[in-house]
């Protein structure tokens, strides 16, 4: 009797498991023959939410005071320095002679 539950238990789960792959495949297809490549070109025709965006971004004011602060000012570098290397050959793939 266990096993027949056991059996019954993995067929379910086996046919949810494909069922849900199956629709969330399904759900990405597009229907009929468009691509859907036109309605990203008319929206980029319009040129309304391009220029309302570039006028937003031009109000936009930066406050420069935080580079003259004197906590900014005391951060230290902790980089290291790149020391030169020499220069490799010009076609590293060419065959050497």
């Amino acid at each position: 009797m266990k096993g027949l539950i056991k059996i019954f238990i993995i067929i379910l789960v086996t046919a949810l498991v494909g069922f849900g792959g199956y629709s969330y495949l399904q759900r990405g297809v597009p229907s009929g023959g468009d691509s859907g490549k036109g309605e990203a070109f008319t929206a980029s025709v319009d040129g309304g939410s391009t220029l309302n965006l570039l006028g937003r971004l031009q109000s936009i004011e930066l406050d420069t005071s935080f580079y003259s602060n004197a906590s900014f000012v005391s951060l230290y570098d902790w980089g290291k320095a790149i020391e030169p290397e020499p220069v490799g050959r010009a076609n590293p793939f060419a065959p050497i002679n």
